[in-house]
């Protein structure tokens, strides 16, 4: 289902959420929310990302894991598709 078919389906749902991001980032602009629970994928690159930057909001505590949000300006490199990110 696309966003849209889904903000119409969960209006409420769909109204919290964006002002969960709102409340915690009042200036980041945003047209996506996705909410992830135990995922596990290999690196990528979301390729029709709008070029704004992405945020990433823990909903709770946990340990085990990581997430990777490319940074130009970050110190940490990764590799993908045998290029180089930052």
């Amino acid at each position: 289902m696309g966003a849209r078919v889904n903000a119409k389906k969960f209006p409420k749902c769909s109204e919290a959420l964006c002002k969960f991001v709102h409340n915690t980032c009042p200036k980041h602009i945003f047209s996506s929310i996705a909410v992830l629970d135990n995922v596990r994928s290999v690196i990528h690159r979301d390729r029709y990302n709008h070029p704004s930057p992405n945020l990433v909001i823990p909903l709770t505590r946990f340990a085990g894991g990581q997430i990777w949000v490319e940074d130009e300006e970050g110190q940490e490199i990764r590799e993908h598709s045998g290029k180089a990110f930052g």
